[in-house]
């Protein structure tokens, strides 16, 4: 009796923890399904006052960025109370870049490709095929 409920309560968390998971793809995947990489122009015009939603790369965490229009980035990791702000750029390289510092200080930054597949975009970190796509929600 007690293998039964403990077989039971590893398969209700399996299936409670997979409404986490992101379904990863790499940049070949999505250029092969007829996606095309956003340049520097499209970018801005992307990004300008939107907001992007996704999974984080390293945890799996959701999070939610607000870009504004003057170049300020302000969201919040997998809780509210998880606060990030800080600026966000396009480089010439057509990259979105991000300089942020958490709640607790901590300063990070990076620099991301885009690409949209139909109405899907991703991001990576560079161009190679090989390269996991992350899929990302951006709306204004």
């Amino acid at each position: 009796m007690q293998i039964s409920r403990l077989v039971y309560l590893i398969f209700a968390l399996t299936l409670s923890f997979s409404c986490f998971a992101q379904q990863r793809s790499t940049v070949g995947e999505v250029l092969d399904k007829g996606g095309i990489k956003l340049n520097k122009e499209e970018m801005q015009q992307l990004f300008a006052g939107a907001t992007m939603t996704g999974l984080q790369a390293s945890n799996n965490l959701p999070y939610k960025l607000v870009h504004k229009s003057g170049g300020l980035v302000e969201g919040h990791g997998s809780t509210p109370s998880a606060s990030v702000s800080g600026t966000w750029t396009i480089n010439d390289q057509g990259q979105l870049c991000h300089n942020m510092q958490n709640n607790t200080g901590r300063r990070f930054g990076d620099c991301n490709f885009f690409y949209k597949a139909n109405d899907d975009y991703f991001s990576a970190n560079n161009e190679d095929r090989g390269t996991v796509a992350l899929e990302r929600k951006i709306g204004k």
